[in-house]
């Protein structure tokens, strides 16, 4: 369940950063059309209130602190790729998406 609250933090703040036209530009290679950075906006704040949700669910009171250090290692993460390998960026984001279906099956079945 941690590894999902996790990867829920993380894809929302992926979100967060390709909604921002530059970054939209340097990973995807063109410019976003329409509105496309507020869709991605909502989307990613859904996300971060759903991991939050689940966090104080699962964790009670102490589930808010571990949140929060969860959204402190996820932006650290994307800074780094960022910095030294944006190109890794639409990778990363295949690669969260697959963990958070791979660990919500594993959750529904155990």
């Amino acid at each position: 369940m941690q590894w999902l609250i996790f990867l829920f933090c993380l894809l929302a703040f992926m979100g967060f950063a390709i909604a921002k036209p530059n970054h939209y530009k340097e990973v995807l290679g063109k410019r976003p059309k329409g509105n496309i950075t507020s869709h991605l906006n909502i989307a990613s704040w859904l996300c971060l209130i759903g991991s939050l949700i689940l966090s104080i669910v699962t964790q009670g009171a102490y589930g808010s602190v571990q949140f929060i250090g969860y959204m402190t290692v996820a932006v650290l993460l994307l800074v780094a790729i960022f910095a030294t390998k944006p190109q890794y960026f639409r990778s990363l984001f295949y690669l969260v998406s697959f963990s958070i279906v791979l660990c919500s099956l594993y959750w529904i079945i155990i």
